[in-house]
Parts: structure tokens; sequence; C-alpha cells
């Protein structure tokens, strides 16, 4: 083959693979960061390095006095697709090719690995990723990280939640038979659409997103959360739409599970796998924060998590719902009647006084006739005592009698001593509003305080 053919084979390669980075959705909805990859694709394309200044030019935007030596934004987007890359090459078999971004640079080069460029220290633009103490993420309040804390919470993760995400949770689903699995479970109308149905079934860990916070250095000075950006793309969103603070914020890729996902799993791994076990459907784990529109309309959903943190799916369950979640999200607001119910667990769980959580099921249709079950509560116990519910057939039945409807949502008080559940009372059993009604509003306004905040 002579140079001229070795070059166009090459440059064909490299189009292809460019190609398949696109396809696989690796690279999320981010904007700027779909532009940035087609943007050093095309320059390497036509054999051409960008500079820095370039890219804040060409693709974020910026003018041609931004200052690359006092705004990280560039290098930023740069770290992050690096790392989308690296998630895209760590699904694919070890000998392909792989697209890189070397250090230093400002292009794409298409490398087999054999020639791996990932063992090298890391890039000299990558903001630095802190330590993390182990088993805990401390978010610390700031300008963003205020908005929705009473307080700097420690957040303590859900390490079997984490391992499922990590080691594929479709075949811890799968894999596992309980014996004493409940066959009734699959004539109730909660189940019997999910087992019944053919359709995908998702379960959906309600996860935190957590970014860094630069001070508009290299380094991450701070761990941030915030309950209205709870994704990559929401951190975009944000930051295009606060072009002044887009040095100050980074993906770090980092998420947490309340502790409570561990055994909400270990109550609803009998009824989805008795859905494997009869070959009706596929069964897949995900995440909130990486949940797509196209899923909630089409597949079959169960949440477990926090009531705080349903994204996208709030949008779904509050307009036909009477609650709403509360100023302090360990809040839960009866819009009909205008009473807080309130958990305290803001206070230490090693006391010797009883504390309160709330506990939150619901079962509605979904808008293409699919199901979703919320499997949720306003803390670890609550969350808990909704699984449990949501497992017992002569419970579930009773609901369905008491609301008149298959699509119902119920409450409960759960009383627990530090963290073992001593007993429960439940407040409300309802009936949801037919999908494209809204439920009566009472004294409540938006369903979450960070919508109050954007109404303002």
């Amino acid at each position: 083959m002579d140079r001229d053919d070795a070059d166009a084979a090459a440059a064909r390669h490299f189009g292809e693979e460019v190609e398949r980075v696109k396809d696989s959705g690796v690279l999320g909805r981010s904007d700027p960061l779909n532009r940035l990859f087609a943007y050093l694709a095309e320059r390497t394309a036509a054999d051409a390095s960008p500079r820095e200044i370039d890219i804040a030019c060409d693709v974020l935007g910026r003018s041609d006095t931004f200052d690359v030596s006092q705004d990280a934004t560039v290098r930023v987007y740069i770290h992050r697709l690096r790392g989308k890359l690296d998630s895209f090459y760590d699904a694919r078999p070890a000998g392909a090719p792989r697209l890189l971004v070397p250090r230093g640079e400002y292009r794409l080069v298409l490398q087999p690995a054999a020639e791996p460029d990932r063992a090298i220290a890391p890039p000299e633009d990558a903001p630095a990723r802190p330590a993390e103490p182990a088993g805990a993420v401390v978010p610390q309040e700031g300008p963003v990280a205020r908005r929705g804390w009473s307080g700097g919470r420690r957040i303590v993760i859900g390490l079997l939640g984490l391992a499922l995400l990590a080691g594929g949770g479709i075949g811890f689903l799968a894999g596992q038979r309980s014996a004493d699995a409940p066959p009734e479970i699959a004539t109730t109308s909660v189940w019997s659409p999910i087992l019944g149905s053919g359709r995908l079934t998702f379960v959906v860990l309600g996860d935190y997103y957590i970014f860094g916070e630069t001070a508009g250095s290299y380094e991450i000075q701070r761990l941030v959360r915030e309950f209205s950006i709870n994704s990559p793309a929401d951190l975009d969103r944000y930051i295009m739409s606060h072009p002044d603070e887009a040095a100050r914020f980074a993906d770090l890729d980092l998420h947490y599970l309340p502790l409570s996902a561990a055994p909400a799993l270990g109550n609803l791994l009998p009824a989805m796998t008795d859905a494997k076990a009869r070959g009706v459907g596929r069964t897949g784990v995900t995440t909130i924060s990486q949940i797509s529109p196209e899923v909630v309309k089409g597949s079959n959903v169960v949440y477990v998590g926090y009531l705080s943190g349903l994204g996208l799916l709030r949008d779904l369950l509050f307009p036909v719902s009477s609650f709403a979640v509360g100023a302090t999200y360990d809040e839960i607001v009866d819009r009909r009647t205008g009473k807080h119910y309130q958990a305290n667990w803001s206070s230490s769980t090693r006391s010797a006084s009883p504390h309160l959580d709330y506990a939150y099921l619901a079962s509605l249709r979904g808008p293409t006739g699919n199901r979703i079950i919320i499997v949720s509560g306003t803390r670890d116990a609550g969350v808990v005592q909704a699984s449990e519910a949501a497992i017992d057939p002569a419970l579930l039945r009773a609901f369905e009698r008491k609301a008149g409807s298959d699509s119902f949502e119920v409450l409960y008080e759960v009383r627990t001593l530090g963290h073992v559940n001593v007993g429960s009372r439940l407040i409300a059993v309802r009936a949801l509003a037919p999908s494209g009604t809204a439920a009566p509003a009472g004294p409540g306004a938006p369903s979450f305080p960070d919508e109050a905040k954007r109404a303002r």
C-alpha cells in the first residue's frame, strides 16, 4: 500500500471511529460537549490543531478577548471529553482502536489499544479530583450548594447500590431468585402490568449528582450538591445560562446513593426476578441522573430512592398528586389540607428519642400505557417501609380498593429509633388525578422548593 492509500485508509478509519462514538450516545445531551467533539474531529481531519482560544471562541461562543490564563472553561470541557471517551472504550474489547485527546494538545488521535496513552499521569490541564473520605461525601454550602440544604449534611454512600451499578445490576436482578418470592404479586394491579406487558422494565435508583467548585483555579476547592442540578447535562445548562460562572464548576462524574437503596432492592428483588423467571420482558438498572425521557415514555419504571431525588419523574407524578415536597426536602406537604409532615432527621440518629420519617408509594400509568411505580420516602427508613408495602399483595389490593383506582398514592408515617424501624402509621391512600388533569393544588404551590425559587 503506497503512502496515499495508507493516508486514505487512516482517514476513513478515523471518520468511522468518530461516528461510532457519536452514535453511542456516550457524550450525552450536552451541546457544548458534542460541539467540542465535532470541532476537534473536524480540525483533526483537516490536519489542524486548534489553540485553547480557538475552542473558546468557535465552540463556547467566547469573544476574542477571552483570557485563557484566568478562565479554565476550555480545560474543564477537554477533561470531561477525555472522561467520556474513557467510559466509551472501557466497555469495548481490549483490542479495539480508541480515540484520544493527547495531554497538552487539543486534537483527536486514533490509537490502537496496544499503544495506550491512559497509563500516564493525569493531563496537566485536568481539574484535580479530590480525595474522598471512606464511605462518605460531604457537600459544602455555597452560592449554588446552599439551595436545598438546611445545614451541611453528611451523605453516606449506599455501597451495595454502587456495586450494582458498577458491576451491572441487570445480572444481579436476573441471576438470583428468592425462594419465598410471593406468587400473588403478579396478580396485583401494581405489578401485573409490569410482569405481563413484555415491555422493558427499568429499576431506577435515585442517585445524587455532585460536582466540583474550582473557585476559578485548576484545583477543586470543594464538592457541591444542588437539587436542581442532578446531572452533567443540568450543569452544562446552568453554565450556559450563567457564563460568568463557567470556570467555577467542574463535572467530576461523582454520584452517591442513599443507604436504603440496598435493603429496598432486597425487598423488591422477588418481584423483579419473578418477571425474569417468566421470560416476560427484560429488566435493566439505571440511575435517575442517567434516565432519558424516552425511557420514561416507553418503558416500565420502578423508582427506588428519596422523594427529593425523583428527577424528571417529578414531572409525571406531582401534576396528578395531592402532595408536594416542602422547603427542607425532608418535608411532605398535603396540598389538599395544607398540613405539613416534617421528618426530624436533622438531629443525631444516635439519640435515644424516636425519629419520624415518611414513606411514599405510588403506582401510576405512564404516557404510553406503561407502568411507573414510585418506592420512596423522605429518608432511608421511609424508602425501606415503602418497599415493604410494595411487595405485600394484601396491602396493594387494599390500597386499590380504598382509592377506587389502580393509580394511587400512599403516605405512611414511620417511627424509628436510631436506624431501626419501630412502627408505622398509614396516613393517606388516595387516587391520583387522571392523566391530563391537575390534582387539587390547595395551599401548596410548586411541587418542589427549587421550582418555587425559579418561579420567583
